[in-house]
């Protein structure tokens, strides 16, 4: 299911598709509220969710693995939202400040995808700088997840 998740967020612009004019399935918002494990779902056809504490806590541990500073790491506001590839994992945005070359560098997005079954974020990118910052921003954009500043 690991490779399954690394294969659907890809790491490059190319190797994911870009959904911006496919609306989001009612029915399969639906249904994800209504599991278990996604009690916490916002009902409605936006397919926006409100993490728990305990995933909000997978995505930050997520992120942190692939910063230069894990332990430095700071996070703001965090959005997601059920994906539009399968009910079975949410697109996250938000939100992260740490230490690059030992001062911190300021927030800059992220985009990272969380399986919750497996409790797994893995990142699948945050903007380090001018072209990234577009790119993060641009995909939360198309992928209908707010990145509230």
């Amino acid at each position: 299911m690991l490779l399954s998740a690394l294969l659907l967020c890809g790491c490059s612009r190319a190797s994911i598709p870009d959904l911006e004019d496919a609306p989001p399935p009612a029915a399969q918002a639906s249904a994800e509220a209504q599991t278990p494990e996604n009690a916490n779902a916002v009902a409605g056809s936006t397919g926006a969710i409100e993490l728990t504490a305990e995933q909000r806590a997978d995505v930050e541990k997520g992120v942190q693995k692939r910063l230069r500073d894990p332990d430095s790491a700071m996070f703001g506001k965090i959005n997601a939202r059920v994906s539009r590839n399968t009910t079975q994992s949410y697109i996250v945005c938000g939100w992260v400040n740490a230490k690059a070359t030992g001062e911190y560098a300021g927030y800059a997005p992220f985009i990272a995808i969380y399986v919750p079954k497996m409790r797994v974020a893995l990142l699948i990118g945050v903007g380090v700088d001018g072209p990234q910052t577009r790119a993060v921003r641009q995909r939360c954009s198309n992928e209908g997840v707010p990145l509230d500043a």
